[in-house]
C-alpha cells in the first residue's frame, strides 16, 4: 500500500475507472480533483502493477469519492486493503454514496460498519439507479 501521484499513475486510474464505472472520471477530471489539496489517493499494487485505488476528500467530514479494483484483480482482498487504509488514515466521520444495485460494494461497506443514512432517488444515470448514502462514525 502506498500513496503517490503522477501522470502515469493517473493514466492507470483512468483505465480502471473505465473498467468499473459507466460514469467514469476522465483523466483530466482525475488530475483536477487533486489540484486543491483536499483529495487524497490510496493505491494498492499486485505483482501485475496497480490493482486498485481509493480517492477520499478531507473536508469537514471524510468522504469516500471513488474506490475501484481492476477487473482482473478482483476477489483478492484489495478492496478490503483499501478500506482498511482509509480507516487508518482517517479519524472521524466518513460518508459515501453507492449505487443501490452495487451489492458487492454495499456488503463491503457494511462489513466495516457503514450504515445507510439516506437514499437519493434516481441519482445516477446510465443506468438510472438510486444513490444509497452511507456513514461510518
Amino acid at each position: 500500500m502506498f500513496q503517490k501521484s503522477n501522470d502515469s499513475l493517473f493514466e492507470e486510474i483512468a483505465e480502471i475507472e473505465k473498467e468499473n464505472f459507466s460514469d467514469a472520471w476522465s483523466l483530466e477530471l482525475i488530475k483536477d480533483s487533486f489540484k486543491y489539496g483536499y483529495n487524497r489517493l490510496l493505491t494498492v499494487e499486485s505483482e501485475n502493477g496497480l490493482a486498485g485505488y481509493l480517492i477520499y476528500s478531507v473536508l469537514d467530514v471524510f468522504e469516500l469519492q471513488r474506490i475501484a479494483v481492476r477487473e482482473s484483480e478482483r476477489r483478492k482482498g484489495y478492496a478490503d486493503k483499501l478500506i482498511q487504509a482509509l480507516l487508518a488514515a482517517t479519524n472521524g466521520r466518513i460518508i459515501l454514496e453507492v449505487r443501490s444495485r452495487n451489492i458487492p460494494a454495499i456488503s463491503l461497506y457494511n462489513k466495516y460498519g457503514f450504515k445507510e443514512i439516506g437514499v437519493r432517488r434516481s441519482y445516477y444515470t446510465d443506468p438510472v439507479d438510486d444513490a444509497v448514502i452511507m456513514e461510518l462514525v
